[in-house]
């Protein structure tokens, strides 16, 4: 019988910025990433428009949370251009 995959939890805290750092890294030294889901905090409006400025022609930055399903908030991510694709 084979053991399980492990799972190592990290829990780090970092500005939005560096966030956005790290993940233009992991795509440029990893090419099979293709999105990312939920990558910032749901509210934090203005760096998910910094990290679609930064990744979205190269990746999909999938808002799930960052829509909860509520049309004024895709009316008006859609409008702001937070991410550039919305998980239904």
């Amino acid at each position: 019988m084979s053991n399980p995959p492990s799972v190592l939890m990290v829990e780090l805290l970092m500005s939005a910025d560096r966030l956005i750092n790290f993940y233009c890294d992991l795509v440029r030294d990893h090419p099979a990433i293709v999105s990312i889901e939920d990558g910032l905090a749901e509210q934090d409006y203005a760096n998910w428009s910094a990290l679609t400025a930064a990744l979205g022609s190269k990746i999909m930055l999938v808002g799930d949370d960052l829509y909860t399903t509520n049309t004024r908030l895709i009316t008006k991510g859609l409008e702001a251009k937070w991410a550039n694709a919305l998980l239904l």
